[in-house]
């Protein structure tokens, strides 16, 4: 689990977060709401003052590679990679091992496409690979902003995604501004005048 209970301070902006994130928990809210902050902050990317806990332990302190939590977004490849090893690089990072069958069954549960540089895929393709590698990664969550409308067959490809996430006992946090995905949540939380509210 991931509870995050903070505060951040941009400017004139405040975020008053307060979610418990188990399984696959979705975030609505305006443009501007604070959405994209609140995972930001989550991945370590914004200074906070509060609590940040993973399966109990605090990490608000904690430096992005030590949270055991990654950010995926529209821009979150490195376009110069074979995707093969895109597909390892997370896993590389942390240090863990992950066998060919473990990088092929992942990929074609999300429909990557295995061969070529990341670069030139199409947008979706890229996110596919993003999402892929998060999850090869051994990371204890996924923080994904706003990126499933950017791809083909959205609702089909995160209840995909869902599933392989649950196998591997790794918990989403995503942000949407569409109903339809929406639903897909199983905890579901609205960012509304700076604060974060439970809807279901």
């Amino acid at each position: 689990m991931i509870e995050a209970r903070f505060k951040v301070q941009l400017g004139k902006f405040s975020l008053d977060a307060d979610l418990q994130a188990e399984g696959f928990t979705g975030v609505v809210g305006p443009n501007g709401a604070g959405k994209t902050t609140l995972l930001l902050t989550m991945a370590g990317f914004r200074e906070a003052n509060g609590e940040l806990k993973v399966d109990g332990v605090d990490v608000i302190r904690e430096p992005p590679e030590r949270r055991r939590l990654v950010y995926v977004d529209s821009n979150t490849f490195i376009p110069h990679l074979e995707v093969w090893d895109h597909l390892r690089f997370g896993a590389k990072l942390r240090k863990r091992e992950v066998s060919d069958e473990e990088v092929k069954e992942v990929a074609e549960i999300l429909g990557v496409p295995v061969k070529g540089r990341v670069g030139k895929l199409s947008l979706g393709n890229k996110i596919r690979v993003s999402l892929a590698t998060a999850l090869l990664s051994g990371n204890r969550g996924i923080l994904v902003d706003e990126v499933f409308t950017n791809l083909h067959e959205s609702s089909k490809v995160v209840n995909e995604f869902k599933r392989a996430c649950r196998a591997r006992k790794v918990d989403v946090v995503f942000t949407t501004h569409v109903e339809e995905l929406a639903r897909e949540a199983e905890r579901l939380y609205l960012v509304s005048s700076g604060k974060t509210v439970r809807k279901f």
